[in-house]
């Protein structure tokens, strides 16, 4: 608090001070000062969630070509043979011309010796010049026919190395879609291991929380930021930058459990949607600064400016002979390990979350948090804490899996799996492929992602203001049908097949961004860490996380298998999202309460009621 505490804006007030009229409109200034920095020094967690997420797009294709050139090396082992195949197939068809000219040859000289024999019938004078024509004829025809024999022997092996080429083809072919086949698979896991953590991270991340709280385990999340960042701007092989990426996505899994989880514990229930808002108004930003950390990186690698003199000597530390491609994937995982020291280095300044602290008994200590964060009455607010954690002693030992709690689990699980099934994360991980799609260069598609990360950007900016005007199940409903729609007028594009230059795709890939970011993007983690109670809020927070994590590692995945299968097979993955947005809709409409304004305790009670 140190740091705070030297900027007056995060002393803890005292009891007397705040008694006195003229100290409490200071105070609750103050406090306001102070809520704001908590959440936000808090919320750099969802940022370099967000960064993670959206530095994988630019480096994928600098990994691939570093780590899995070995499909390039066989295309052009297979285009030498595809040449030498061609001139051995010139060299023999001058053969079989040559053949065809003999045997012209040898019919003209077949008449001759008919003509001579007719001659030396007729004219019996002349038998011995006949007989002399005979013998030249006979000499004639041998001659020929050894030059013939000759020629076909020539063109024995010209046809055998034709046949031996063939075959040698075949072969390396098939070792080549072989090796794509491998290449493909471990290319796709070293893209997709990330969210294989992200899995682990989000659901064993709630016993520790509760365990050693929610700010410890935020400090533990940084450390893992900065690692994975490091080790994989500067990975000696194949198998540490997988390990290095396999840790970011841990630290994304846990982060996105506990960053919200804290900000719903410690900010007041009126202003409780905006503030965890805050959150995901991070994330897209951070998926913004990497979409354009990714673009400058490219830019001045490419540009061989002072930024690319520098890595150049800084690689020829680390690596001999690093190519251009490698150092610019490598500088774009580095970024992010600045804001991950800096998020370290200000989570010191933030205290623990009051309803963590209350569960383990330390009631002062809760009391002088919620009243330096503006709590206008933080006796009341403590005994409600204390009355809702009553029935739990100690909430490592409640279990999430009860009768009781079968509600909140089936609404967590439901939101969390249709905000994934929605197609967010296929358009997010793959962008820079769709829009080379559509005929844009390397740098083009780079700078297109730029126009996502703001549109996602400033519609979060309006889900942040509201969230908590128009409810979390009215812009749920609101966000569902848009996207449907979005979704629908793509995979009727990509059916016509032919929008060569994304006249109509590319709008409706920015008005999926647009209707997703204010409406599911800014829900999902408000809704599922209001709805469960206290003693059991961190495991329901993580079971709703594991389910969007892994939600998104299916989808991620088979998006590209399904794409892949033809020109308009990415029809049906948009066909499938629509459906599933829609049905979204009625879930929203039918069943999904509305949460907004009330504090943590109401909402437990309402929700409790409805299960």
């Amino acid at each position: 608090m140190i740091f705070c505490e030297e900027r007056g804006f995060s002393r803890l007030p005292k009891e007397k001070e705040l008694e006195d009229p003229a100290m409490k409109t200071q105070a609750k200034g103050v406090r306001w000062s102070t809520l704001i920095y908590i959440v936000i020094v808090s919320a750099l967690g969802g940022l370099l969630f967000g960064f993670d997420s959206g530095v994988i797009s630019g480096c994928e294709k600098g990994m691939q070509l570093e780590y899995f050139e070995v499909l390039q090396e066989k295309a052009a082992d297979i285009a030498e043979i595809e040449k030498e195949l061609e001139a051995a197939k010139a060299e023999a068809c001058p053969s079989e011309t040559a053949d065809a000219e003999t045997a012209d040859s040898e019919t003209a000289d077949a008449e001759t010796a008919d003509s001579e024999t007719a001659d030396s019938e007729t004219a019996d004078a002349e038998t011995a010049d006949a007989e002399t024509a005979d013998a030249e004829t006979a000499d004639s025809k041998t001659a020929d026919s050894e030059t013939a024999d000759s020629e076909t022997a020539a063109s024995v092996p010209v046809f055998s190395k034709v046949a031996e080429l063939e075959k040698k083809l075949a072969a390396k072919k098939a070792e080549k879609y072989a090796g794509e086949d491998k290449a493909n698979f471990w290319h796709g896991f070293t893209v997709s291991v990330a969210l294989i953590g992200t899995i682990i991270g989000a659901f064993g991340i709630g016993r520790p929380s509760d365990r050693f709280g929610r700010r410890k385990i935020l400090l533990v999340m940084a450390v893992f930021y900065f690692i994975s960042a490091v080790g994989c701007a500067f990975p000696p092989n194949w198998e540490t930058l997988a390990f290095m990426r396999f840790l970011g996505g841990v630290a994304i899994g846990g982060s996105s459990v506990v960053v919200p989880l804290y900000i719903v514990e410690i900010a007041p229930g009126k202003y409780r949607g905006r503030l965890v808002a805050m959150n995901q108004f991070n994330i897209v930003l951070g998926i913004l600064i990497s979409y354009i950390s990714n673009y400058y990186v490219a830019l001045a690698i490419d540009h061989q400016t002072a930024v690319w003199t520098w890595c150049e000597k800084l690689a020829g530390f680390f690596a001999e002979g690093m190519t251009a491609e490698a150092i610019k994937w490598r500088l774009m995982f580095g970024v992010e390990a600045f804001p991950a020291f800096l998020f370290f280095l200000l989570l010191f300044t933030i205290p623990e979350s009051p309803r963590w602290l209350m569960r383990y008994g330390r009631r002062e200590e809760a009391k002088k948090v919620l009243g330096s964060i503006g709590d206008e009455d933080p006796e009341e607010t403590v005994e409600q804490i204390a009355e809702s954690l009553k029935n739990a002693s100690d909430g490592e030992n409640v279990p999430l899996f009860q009768k009781k709690y079968f509600w909140p689990i089936f609404l967590a699980w439901a939101v969390a799996m249709f905000n994934q099934v929605s197609g967010i994360n296929a358009i997010n991980y793959y962008a820079p492929r769709i829009f080379e799609m559509f005929d844009f260069g390397t740098q083009a598609a780079l700078a297109s992602t730029i126009g996502l990360g703001v549109v996602n950007l400033t519609f979060t900016v309006a889900a942040f203001f509201f969230i908590d005007w128009f409810g979390r199940r009215a812009l749920l409903m609101f966000g569902a049908l848009g996207t449907c729609a979005m979704h629908c007028l793509a995979a009727w594009q990509i059916g016509l097949g032919n929008d060569a230059n994304g006249f109509i795709a590319i709008p409706a890939i920015l008005g999926f961004i647009a209707f997703f970011a204010i409406s599911q993007g800014a829900v999902i983690w408000v809704f599922i860490s209001e709805i469960f109670p206290n003693a059991v809020r961190a495991k329901g927070q993580a079971l709703g996380s594991f389910t969007h994590w892994f939600m998104c590692t299916i989808i991620s995945w088979a998006f590209p298998v399904v794409v892949g299968l033809s020109e308009t097979s990415g029809q049906y993955a948009f066909m499938f999202f629509a459906c599933m947005t829609l049905l979204q809709f009625f879930f929203a409409w039918r069943l999904m309460p509305e949460t907004k304004g009330g504090t943590i305790e109401s909402l437990e009670k309402q929700i409790m009621k409805e299960a």
